[in-house]
């Protein structure tokens, strides 16, 4: 998706809150997910994925327990 095409997605003066999710898949690999998330006019919680990419193994790997 385009900048572009994600801004047309939001309504105008729109509060959004973002989270960073991250997992380890079965195979190993180190993921991490960008989530925007916000409110619309009847109250219901949306989101969608924003970015989504595997993470440097050696970088990952002091955060691991």
């Amino acid at each position: 998706m385009t900048v572009d095409a994600i801004k047309k997605q939001y309504p105008i003066r729109i509060k959004v809150s973002l989270a960073l999710d991250g997992w380890t898949s079965t195979n190993k690999l180190v993921i991490q997910s960008v989530i925007p998330y916000y409110m619309d006019r009847n109250w219901a919680l949306l989101e969608f994925q924003l970015a989504f990419d595997e993470v440097d193994r050696l970088f990952s790997s002091r955060f691991e327990s």
